[in-house]
């Protein structure tokens, strides 16, 4: 749509040129070879745009539905209407010509009403693409959630592991030494009383 955008201004920049009494009629001529092959080239562009093998720039008024989050449910699925049509007879710049100085000043009129019609096209896309980009930001951001309470819950702290590990063997060389502590006095108590 930037592209038949961009064609859309070069058409009024020649349908300009055209109006103006600066050229003459063969230049007019030469300015309204480009201007239909603009023309052309703009229809194509909106007949080959296609997501799959679903047209996008052409009218077709179906609705997509994409489902974005975890559960069934309606607040998981985004919707979405395809009605853009930006092709040449939609647009009405279909049989503009630049040939003669009022046919110029027409289309002039005529590429300002497609200018807003691409432009609106545009805004549709632009804001469906936003809402996807919020969900798929959100649908991460629960990713990320989800993963690090799965990590506290699974993953062993291994500081404290390795810290409850030293206190044990520290505690059951500490009980083994009282022991033998404990085992040498009795025998020394045993001299004693003998």
């Amino acid at each position: 749509m930037n592209e038949q955008n961009n064609i859309l201004i070069r058409m009024r920049e020649l349908a300009v040129q055209s109006a103006s009494d600066t050229v003459g009629e063969n230049e007019r001529g030469y300015l309204n070879k480009e201007f239909s092959q603009l023309i052309s080239e703009f229809d194509r562009i909106a007949k080959v745009s296609r997501y799959g093998d679903k047209q996008l720039l052409t009218g077709s008024n179906e609705q997509f539905e994409f489902h974005v989050g975890p559960f069934n449910g309606e607040e998981n699925i985004i919707k979405f209407d395809l009605n853009a049509n930006t092709t040449a007879y939609e647009t009405e710049i279909e049989d503009l010509n630049v040939m003669e100085k009022d046919d110029a000043l027409d289309s002039i009129k005529s590429i300002d009403g497609a200018l807003s019609k691409v432009l609106e096209a545009r805004s549709m896309f632009g804001a469906a693409q936003s809402r996807f980009q919020y969900a798929v930001n959100n649908l991460e951001i629960q990713k990320e959630n989800i993963t690090e309470a799965r990590s506290l819950i699974a993953d062993a702290d291994i500081a404290e592991s390795v810290t409850n590990l030293t206190k044990g063997q520290l505690l059951q060389e500490f009980g083994a030494a009282v022991l033998a502590q404990a085992n040498n006095d009795k025998a020394v108590a045993m001299r004693l009383l003998s």
